[in-house]
């Protein structure tokens, strides 16, 4: 009601708002998306910043400019992204991960201090960075360092040799993640396997 936004209108946008605690108008709308008919921005997942601002994630195609100025190419099909506004809307990062295949940013979470946890899904390879992951259309998880220019403390890979799906994931107050995956077929949870009956879940607890 009080927010105004220009959208290009030639594909499906990401959208992240602010409401005043108070009275719920808006405080600020930010929206990102490419410029090129039918490529499509969204945002999965967004979490809280200790000390003000949230962080995002989602997937993208095309060129997508999160209003930092730089804009994110893209590898090709879908691409994950990860981005940041402070409290009063101000955008502090955006990164973009992918290959030629599919990527996606599913869930999102911040650890007390301020470092962040995030993953999704990837089909065969994906370069976090200077982390090289490999696989068959399974999850991702990694850590970045708090602050404004970010670095990647960790990323691991979970699944077997079917498709898994990130659902959401949580963090303890040290960071150790906990993900809820979906699953078909075979699935392989840090070297312990599992079959699928049909369309499957797990939930698991990592110490990093």
């Amino acid at each position: 009601n009080t927010c105004s936004l220009n959208v290009s209108g030639t594909g499906d946008e990401a959208l992240i708002m602010n409401f005043n605690g108070a009275n719920l108008n808006c405080a600020w709308a930010r929206t990102a998306g490419s410029f090129t008919n039918g490529e499509n921005t969204s945002i999965s997942a967004v979490a809280p910043v200790p000390g003000g601002g949230w962080v995002v994630t989602g997937t993208y195609q095309g060129s997508v400019n999160f209003g930092g100025g730089s804009t994110l190419a893209n590898a090709g099909g879908f691409d994950a992204f990860l981005a940041r506004w402070d409290q009063n809307g101000t955008p502090q990062y955006a990164f973009g991960y992918g290959t030629t295949g599919t990527e996606f940013g599913s869930a999102v979470a911040v650890v007390p201090t301020g470092e962040v946890v995030w993953g999704g899904t990837f089909g065969a390879t994906l370069t976090l960075g200077s982390f090289a992951l490999t696989g068959t259309n399974d999850v991702f998880v990694t850590r970045m360092s708090a602050g404004v220019t970010p670095t990647h403390q960790w990323a691991a890979k979970y699944g077997g040799t079917a498709s898994e799906r990130l659902s959401d994931l949580n963090v303890d107050v040290q960071g150790n993640p906990s993900l809820l995956v979906g699953w078909t077929g075979m699935t392989d949870i840090d070297g312990v396997p599992l079959t699928g009956q049909a369309s499957d879940a797990w939930a698991a607890s990592f110490v990093r």
